[in-house]
C-alpha cells in the first residue's frame, strides 16, 4: 500500500461549500432586508476569491478578509450596512450548513478502513468545527487541522510540517493530499514534496505552475485510484 495518510481539503472537496454559500448569502440578504439582485452571488465569489488568494500569500489576516469582502460587496450595491454584523450572521448560518459533496461520506467510510484520514483547511475555525462536528464523516476523520490554530496556512510549508508532526509522518511518500484548489492544496503539496490529487469538478484548466499527480472529477474515482 503506497499511501498511509490522506489529507482532504474541506470546502468544495468534502463539503459542498458552493451550495451552502449560495443558500446562506440569500438568507443573510433577506435577514438584513437587502434586495437580491442578479449576479450578486457571483460578484461575492469573485471578491471573496481575490481576498482568499491574498490570505494564502500572507498579505491580509483572516479577520480582515471576513469583513472586507462584505464591505466591497455593499459598495457595489450602494448599500449602507455594517459588514461586521453581516459577516457574523453569515458565518453563524454557514456553520449550520453541513452539506457534503456527493460521495464524501461513502468515500471516507471506505478509505478510513485502510488509511489515516485528516482534514487540512484554511477555513474559519468556528464554522469548520461546528460543521465538522455535525457531519456524518466525523467518525472517519482522525484529525482536523485549521490554519488559524497552526499560525500558518496552505500552501505554506510550515502548515504541512505541523500536520506531519502531529500525525507522526515518517515518510512523505506515504502522504497524499486531495483538494480542489491549485493555489493552496496542490501548491502546498508541491511545496513539501508530497503527491497530489486535484479534485476538478468543474473542468478548470491548470493554469498554475503546479504539478498534479492525479486528477479526478468525482470522489468515487479515489477508490480505483488508490
Amino acid at each position: 500500500m503506497k499511501y498511509k495518510y490522506i489529507l482532504f481539503d474541506a470546502d468544495d472537496t468534502l463539503f459542498d461549500f458552493r451550495l451552502a454559500e449560495e443558500k446562506v448569502i440569500k438568507k443573510s440578504l433577506d435577514y438584513f432586508n437587502i434586495s437580491y439582485v442578479d449576479n450578486i452571488v457571483d460578484n461575492f465569489r469573485k471578491i471573496n476569491k481575490e481576498l482568499w488568494k491574498k490570505y494564502e500569500l500572507g498579505e491580509i489576516t483572516k479577520e480582515n478578509l471576513q469583513v472586507t469582502r462584505f464591505k466591497r460587496l455593499f459598495e457595489t450595491l450602494s448599500v449602507d450596512e455594517d459588514p461586521d454584523n453581516f459577516n457574523d450572521y453569515y458565518l453563524e448560518q454557514l456553520a449550520s450548513e453541513s452539506i457534503l459533496i456527493n460521495g464524501a461520506e461513502e468515500i471516507c467510510r471506505v478509505l478510513s478502513k485502510k488509511y489515516v484520514l485528516a482534514i487540512v483547511t484554511n477555513g474559519i475555525k468556528s464554522m469548520q468545527e461546528q460543521r465538522f462536528n455535525k457531519s456524518t464523516i466525523k467518525q472517519y476523520i482522525s484529525n482536523i487541522f485549521i490554519s488559524s490554530d497552526i499560525g500558518y496556512q496552505k500552501p505554506q510549508k510550515e502548515f504541512f510540517k505541523y500536520v506531519f508532526e502531529k500525525l507522526e509522518v515518517n515518510d512523505k511518500n506515504s502522504v497524499l493530499i486531495v483538494g480542489d484548489s491549485l493555489s493552496s492544496d496542490i501548491k502546498g503539496g508541491n511545496n513539501v514534496g508530497i503527491e497530489t490529487c486535484w479534485f476538478n469538478r468543474y473542468n478548470f484548466t491548470n493554469d498554475k505552475d503546479v504539478k498534479v499527480t492525479y486528477e479526478i472529477k468525482n470522489l468515487y474515482e479515489l477508490i480505483n485510484l488508490l
